[in-house]
Order: C-alpha cells, then structure tokens, then sequence
C-alpha cells in the first residue's frame, strides 16, 4: 500500500507528457513579434516550442516532427514559397494555428520590406479554409461556442472575456487586449462565433474560431491577436483552454 501514491504521480505524469505537444513557433521579420513569449508560454502550459525562422522552413528535415506550427498575428509576412510550404505540411497530417492578421500580407521579390495584400487568399487559403472579413481590429463583446469539436470541450455555451472594459471606440488601447479580426468561413466549420463592434461602433458577428480540414491534417484560424497577454495575467482561462485544446488534439493525431 505504501508504493500506491508514488505509482499514481508516475502514471499522472506520464498521462501529462502524452497530451504534450511538439510546438513550432513561425518567426518572419515581424517587428514587434512576441514568439519567444508565446513559446515560453506555451512551455508554461506543459508542452514543447521552439521558434522557427522563416528561412528554416524548407530545411531537409522538414516539419513533420511537430504536433502544431503556429503562425501569430506579430509573425511577420513570409514568402509564397513560406506559405506553400506550411500548406504542405497540414495536407500531409500537420495541425496548423493561425491567429490574428496573419497570412494577411506575403513578400514580394522587391526586397524584404515589400509587401503585397493577399488578404487570406494566398496559398494558406485552402488549408484555412476562411478569410478575413475585416481588417481592422474589433473589440469582442461575447463569445458563442457553435459546433462541438475538440477545440471547444470545457467551454460555456457563451462567454465574455473578463478582461473586456466598457467599450470606446475610438480609444482602441481600451480594449487591447481583447481585440479581433473578423473572419468569415468558407470552407472550415465554424466552432465559435464572435459578437463584436466594428470601427463605425456597430454591432457585428463574425467567426472567431474555425478548424478545416486540409488533406491530412487540419488548419485552425483564431480572429483574436494576442495570446500571450490573455493567458500570462491567467484571468482568461477560457483563452487558456481553448489553447490547450488545440496543443492537446494536434498532439493526439
């Protein structure tokens, strides 16, 4: 009887490191990208991360070996060829995470500064399967869970964010925290729907959470622009599960 608590930390901890993800973090030249930030809180959270420079994608050993890549809204804008391959790697089993404005803009060969607008309709469109409704940032007013998949277990039917201030539109660093692109699904299924406000002050709906299905494997698009924030002040633990549900479903295929 003595040997039955140390035999159940043992299977908990294995049962942990079974749901722990392999994490690849896409670093291009975005200026202000918070990617080391969101690998350590990613490591907080119990799995692996490491970022990836953008020049490390066509390596020979490929990307295979990780559960999740994740391009974040700070990453920067990446070259087609980039693009192509993260486009490759879901159809070939990956899970891909896409947050934010990113995937909005795509360099061009005028030089590492130049950008053309592919608004989502470059070669991650298939994988993503959405595009982005609007490009300007709105403040979420509340938060619907749509359709049941394992990105969703846990959540209320419908939440607000707790870090959401009485809203003043034309003091966006009122809602930094808590802001989103819209987006609008076309191949991919909608799992949660966003009650916004747009940049006139009106009422909006778009999605805010969406997963496709991409060859092999499958591509989720958050609308909301900072991760990091929302889980290190540890107050949005709906944020938090969201994030751990996806980490944990990539690591489970």
């Amino acid at each position: 009887m003595k040997n039955i608590a140390p035999i159940f930390i043992i299977f908990t901890v294995m049962a942990c490191n079974l749901s722990a993800a392999n994490v690849g973090i896409v670093v291009a030249d975005g200026q202000y990208s918070d990617a080391p930030m969101l690998a350590e809180t990613i490591q907080a959270l119990g799995h692996q991360a490491e970022t990836i420079p953008e020049e490390y994608l066509p390596r020979p050993t490929g990307l295979g070996h990780y559960d999740c890549i994740i391009l974040a809204h700070r990453s920067g804008a990446l070259t087609e060829s980039g693009y192509q391959i993260l486009a490759d790697y879901v159809a070939d089993g990956g899970t891909l995470l896409i947050t934010g404005l990113a995937a909005y803009w795509m360099k061009t060969p005028g030089g590492v500064r130049a950008r053309m607008q592919i608004r989502g309709a470059g070669p991650l469109k298939d994988a993503a399967g959405v595009r982005i409704a609007a490009p300007h940032e709105m403040p979420i007013r509340q938060l619907t869970v749509k359709e049941k998949s394992p990105a969703v277990m846990g959540l209320p039917e419908s939440f607000a964010l707790k870090t959401t201030p009485p809203y003043d539109i034309n003091n966006p660093s009122a809602w930094r925290y808590c802001g989103a692109f819209g987006l609008q699904a076309e191949s991919a299924a909608p799992l949660i729907m966003m009650q916004a406000v747009n940049a006139e002050g009106k009422p909006a709906e778009s999605v805010f959470l969406s997963v496709n299905q991409h060859g092999k494997g499958q591509c989720y698009r958050l609308a909301l622009c900072r991760i990091v924030p929302l889980v290190l002040e540890k107050k949005e633990t709906n944020i938090t599960l969201i994030l751990q549900n996806i980490l944990r479903d990539a690591a489970g295929k």
